[in-house]
């Protein structure tokens, strides 16, 4: 059997993370936590995940920017993929789609909260083929 692709999970909102947990290792995936942005940087370099679902805001409206830069500049993490799920559209009254670009590499997808366990799912499988 192969062994389980590990997702590091990165939001303060404590509710949201344990639900999201349970929900990802029933669909069989191993589930790492940081609430915070050293956190989740230094489990990132520790425990190399194959994917990270990050939250923009965090301790500030934008670490979760500033994480996603940094792990771009860290050799042994630049490849690892980065979902974004945030509610920083609403937050901010934005009318436009967030949408990854070169200041947010490696992010390779941007979902708005809330959103389906379906559409997520489908990008998390799309992302650890």
């Amino acid at each position: 059997m192969s062994e389980k692709k590990r997702i590091l999970l990165v939001d303060k909102d404590a509710a949201y993370v344990a639900s999201l947990e349970t929900w990802l290792k029933q669909n069989g995936y191993a589930v790492l936590v940081a609430s915070d942005g050293a956190g989740a940087l230094a489990m990132a370099k520790a425990e190399k995940p194959d994917l990270m679902v990050l939250e923009v805001m965090l301790a500030t409206e934008t670490e979760g920017i500033e994480i996603s830069r940094q792990i771009a500049e860290i050799p042994e993490l630049k490849s690892m993929p980065v979902m974004v799920v945030t509610g920083l559209r609403k937050a901010w009254n934005l009318t436009c789609s967030l949408e990854p670009d070169a200041n947010w590499l490696p992010v390779r997808i941007v979902l708005e909260k809330p959103v389906t366990r379906d559409v997520m799912l489908k990008e998390i499988q799309r992302l650890l083929p």
